[in-house]
């Protein structure tokens, strides 16, 4: 929606009390009242209005009051489509629904309506009459968005191939080297022998990479994951050249050392060379949800807007945001 001011001077007249509890305008045929609306929003503005800029706070309410009228605007429509295809077999199934619906919340108040009543008002502030209108409402939206929005978002086989084919790179990026370092002084020969000896009688390299004068403490500090962008015996794995020789004629399962670097001695053991690559077969679930999800969002988008051209509603929405935003400025940021 246009970035606008709040209200066009013509209006800046109306009384502030006026403002926050009047009506504000219709939604096809739904009444929109100012308190109604802005309650649920009330902390997040408010909140915003203690760390944010008023130009920023005021671009940030804008936006949350137009994606909320959006969604009322999309629910109304839908409801309303529903409603006017509804056959006498699906309304008469409806009507099943809802009195099941009925019978559940008294089940759940212990067979006791009032009880029923006190429990929506306390935790949902609503009537009986309101819980299940809320509910028709939303059995309707249901109802039209699987009759011409879910039964068209199909997805071939051929669909998944391309995505994946597309996203190839996302599903087989390039394998990793997986290192284990060991680190001493050059100058403490006995720490010198002591690793070699153990390394040279077959123990597992990770068991003596947990020496305690190794300098990398921890085993996730011992433990180094190198992208292989190209060939592996090209890569550069680490700052010294000798230690990236050495690296190079690694197999997986092998190691190499002493290596001495300034006053250190090092011994680099090759763990294994992960490939985490994903198969068309093990994504083509995720990538058919991810497709469908893409399809259903875009087609609900053409419906919607084919229904409010079709309810020439866009200016009425207009002025509805026009006179919120105006409330919430007055409301959460003047009077704040």
């Amino acid at each position: 929606m246009p970035g606008t001011p709040p209200l066009a001077a013509g209006t800046a007249a109306i009384e502030e009390a006026e403002l926050i509890e009047s009506k504000v305008g219709d939604i096809n045929g739904l009444p929109i009242y100012a308190d109604h609306f802005l309650d649920p929003l009330e902390g997040r503005f408010r909140a915003a209005a203690r760390r944010m800029r008023e130009a920023e706070w005021l671009k940030m309410v804008e936006d949350e009051i137009e994606d909320e009228l959006n969604q009322l605007l999309a629910d109304e429509l839908f409801r309303a489509e529903a409603a006017a295809r509804l056959s006498p077999e699906q309304e008469q199934g409806l009507r099943a629904f809802l009195e099941g619906v009925r019978e559940e919340l008294l089940s759940q108040n212990y067979g006791s309506r009032r009880l029923a009543q006190e429990t929506l008002r306390s935790e949902r502030d609503q009537t009986e009459e309101e819980f299940l209108a809320r509910r028709r409402q939303e059995a309707l939206v249901t109802l039209t968005i699987r009759d011409e929005i879910l039964n068209r978002a199909t997805v071939s086989w051929r669909d998944i191939e391309q995505r994946y084919n597309r996203d190839v790179e996302l599903y087989n990026p390039p394998p990793h080297a997986i290192f284990k370092l060991i680190s001493v002084p050059a100058s403490d020969d006995a720490v010198v022998k002591e690793v070699g000896d153990r390394l040279a009688s077959g123990e597992a390299f990770a068991s003596v990479a947990a020496i305690e004068a190794n300098g990398f403490d921890a085993p996730n500090e011992h433990t180094r994951a190198a992208r292989l962008d190209g060939p592996y015996e090209e890569a550069e794995f680490f700052g010294a050249d000798n230690l990236n020789e050495a690296a190079r004629s690694l197999a997986p399962g092998e190691h190499a050392g002493p290596i001495n670097v300034g006053s250190r001695a090092y011994w680099i053991g090759l763990i294994e060379i992960r490939r985490d690559s994903v198969s068309l077969y093990e994504a083509q679930r995720a990538i058919e949800q991810q497709l469908r999800s893409e399809r259903v969002a875009e087609l609900q988008n053409q419906f919607l807007r084919t229904m409010v051209e079709r309810s020439n509603m866009t200016s009425a929405i207009e002025d509805i945001w026009r006179r919120l935003v105006h409330i919430a400025h007055e409301r959460f940021w003047v009077n704040r």
